[in-house]
């Protein structure tokens, strides 16, 4: 992973599903240098914000970002919505993410990591 964030600067991820998922992928995600503007768990999970926001305030202050948008309790809408809004290319979450990719018209494929 050393210097691997020349190669994933441009990326902006949207991360969703179970609080544990997000999580580790965030924190995975940070080490890499690809930015984590949305981080949305379905479950209700107060903790998580606590947990993530210094690295993705670290990384966000090193890519001179403004904002991003850590969330619990939201369903794939609320989910949808922040990704057009934080403007993420990178789809990290359960295969039902697929959905959000075909309302936003993404390429198959395409900068999408989908987890079962």
């Amino acid at each position: 992973m050393i210097d691997s964030h020349k190669y994933h600067s441009s990326g902006r991820a949207a991360v969703f599903g179970e609080p544990d998922l997000v999580y580790s992928t965030v924190r995975m995600m940070c080490e890499c240098g690809v930015m984590p503007v949305v981080c949305a768990a379905g479950s209700a999970s107060p903790e998580l914000d606590g947990l993530i926001r210094p690295e993705i305030s670290e990384l966000a202050g090193l890519y001179l970002v403004d904002e991003y948008k850590i969330a619990d309790k939201a369903d794939f809408k609320d989910i949808e919505e922040m990704i057009v809004t934080y403007k993420a290319n990178i789809l990290a979450g359960s295969s039902d993410g697929r959905r959000i990719a075909e309302d936003l018209h993404l390429p198959p494929g395409s900068k999408r990591i989908s987890h079962t």
